[in-house]
């Protein structure tokens, strides 16, 4: 798949050429240590790779940030732990919201092209 994609950090800047590359299943670790089958999609951006993804039905699991990593979870206390208190207040707050707004929905947004 082949996009234009902007840098918010430089927004006067021109947007970059971007592609999402399928390079196909890979064992990968997750958040608590178990290592799973998952399809990987790595983002090309203006012609040198950039993050990856790891995707299982549709669903990112892991994601590396060019050496920074994140990884899908359904604990809030694990998503919290060990972060700054008043990171974890505003992520609370964020996730109470996001529950009144839309009761028993889970929106999110993927990189991982439909299969």
């Amino acid at each position: 798949m082949s996009y234009l994609q902007f840098d918010e950090s430089e927004p006067e800047r021109d947007p970059q050429a971007a592609e999402l590359h399928r390079i196909g299943i890979e064992a990968t670790e997750l958040l608590d240590g178990s290592t799973v089958d998952a399809e990987r999609v790595l983002l090309v951006l203006a012609g040198q790779s950039s993050n990856s993804h790891w995707c299982i039905d549709g669903a990112v699991v892991k994601s590396d940030w060019c050496g920074a990593q994140s990884f899908l979870v359904d604990d809030l206390d694990a998503l919290c732990a060990g972060l700054d208190p008043e990171v974890v207040a505003q992520i609370r707050d964020f996730a109470s919201q996001a529950t009144r707004r839309a009761p028993g929905r889970h929106v999110r947004s993927s990189p991982c092209p439909p299969s």
